[in-house]
């Protein structure tokens, strides 16, 4: 799929009753550093991140919490149809390493990072570099 032209990355998902624990360690098998937050319904309730994550592994006390205790809710996201420049605006403001695409019924589409949004506007400059 692709969103303003660019590719965007299948997003991995948790359900927001999986443990702390059991999230880290989806995380680290996965290789990723974001994870969508999903309720009974499968639609997007939040996000979480390695950086919340590490806080969590922290303390041991945290690990048997369900993930939604700690998942980021306010989502900042973009949806399929929304034009390159209100994207990388969107990176530029809210000064977030990920932007969830999500469907007007809230499922999860993908995930876009800045460093795939960077590498798409390099090679629509200059194609060569990549």
């Amino acid at each position: 799929m692709k969103v303003a032209g660019v590719a965007i990355s299948q997003a991995k998902t948790v359900s927001a009753e999986v443990t702390v624990a059991k999230t880290i360690e989806f995380m680290l098998a996965e290789d990723v550093s974001t994870l969508l937050v999903t309720d009974e319904m499968g639609r997007v309730a939040g996000i979480i991140t390695e950086s919340r994550l590490l806080a969590c592994a922290f303390d041991p006390s945290l690990r048997a919490d369900p993930i939604s205790l700690h998942m980021e809710r306010k989502l900042i996201s973009i949806r399929p149809n929304y034009p390159l420049e209100r994207i990388v605006e969107t990176f530029i403001l809210h000064r977030v390493r990920h932007l969830p695409v999500i469907g007007l019924d809230k499922q999860p589409l993908g995930i876009l990072s800045r460093r795939e949004l960077l590498r798409e506007l390099i090679r629509i400059d200059n194609p060569a570099l990549i």
